[in-house]
């Protein structure tokens, strides 16, 4: 084979800062879809983005061609500058150091997509800390319960 194939899709999970609830309706639409021109910008796509207040759920397909600590470190600094340009007044300008970055199969992107999309209905029942640590524990990823 004369060229090598990828289909790398993440389901990548950030809060704001100290879990502020900082995403208010004025700023939800018009930054998911900031987001959306980010990972596009980077050579991914979009296949949904969600969230509430306090943090955002992103599946997208990424390239090989960089890190992928780079790409979401992008994603979340140009957002966060568009936030301060876009909405001086808004305190919604940082984000979480870290975040969470899941893989997704292919035949799972319907579901993942499905559960982004409903996350204000997700979210009248779960903290956005325990559905983390669901992740964490669902994927087997070791952690410490005092950093998340």
């Amino acid at each position: 084979m004369s060229r090598s194939y990828y289909g790398l899709r993440y389901h990548i999970v950030f809060g704001t800062k100290n879990r502020a609830p900082l995403i208010t309706p004025e700023i939800r639409e018009p930054l998911y879809a900031y987001l959306a021109g980010v990972i596009d910008n980077i050579g991914g796509r979009t296949y949904a983005i969600g969230g509430t207040v306090d943090h955002v759920h992103i599946l997208a397909e990424l390239g090989k061609s960089r890190l992928l600590q780079d790409y979401v470190r992008d994603i979340k600094a140009n957002s966060s500058r568009w936030v301060r340009s876009t909405y001086p007044d808004h305190r919604c300008s940082a984000w979480q150091k870290g975040a969470g970055v899941f893989t997704v199969g292919v035949k799972s992107v319907p579901q993942v997509k499905a559960y982004i999309d409903a996350q204000d209905e997700h979210h009248r029942t779960e903290s956005f800390g325990d559905e983390f640590v669901g992740f964490l524990r669902w994927h087997g990823i070791a952690h410490d319960p005092g950093e998340i």
